[in-house]
């Protein structure tokens, strides 16, 4: 979107993409073309704002689920520590318990 200046004066257009090219729509000259321009910037800076808070959401959004990574990754170690000392083992990622050696004291 900008001002081109042709035979002599100052027009407004936009670009638009039509599939693989992109193609530019006269918008106007004079106070119809400052008024595009101005709406144009609007929305430029609306888009960017929007992409901002966005981006500020998911970096809040990837800090807590840092937080909650880290707290299962504890819970899942004292998990496994509680139930090796309870005599349990991980056989195919299910905890079962241990089986009693046999000894023969005849």
């Amino acid at each position: 979107m900008g001002w081109e200046a042709r035979r002599g004066g100052q027009y407004y257009y936009e670009k638009v993409r039509v599939g693989k090219r992109v193609v530019s729509h006269y918008v106007g000259s004079g106070l119809l073309g400052e008024c595009a321009a101005t709406l144009a910037r609007q929305q430029q800076l609306e888009q960017t704002r929007q992409r901002l808070a966005i981006r500020a959401k998911r970096e809040e959004i990837d800090a807590v689920v840092g937080d909650v990574v880290a707290v299962y990754a504890g819970i899942e170690t004292l998990t496994r520590a509680v139930l090796t000392l309870a005599g349990y083992h991980q056989h195919d990622r299910h905890w079962r318990k241990r089986r009693k050696a046999v000894t023969n004291d005849d």
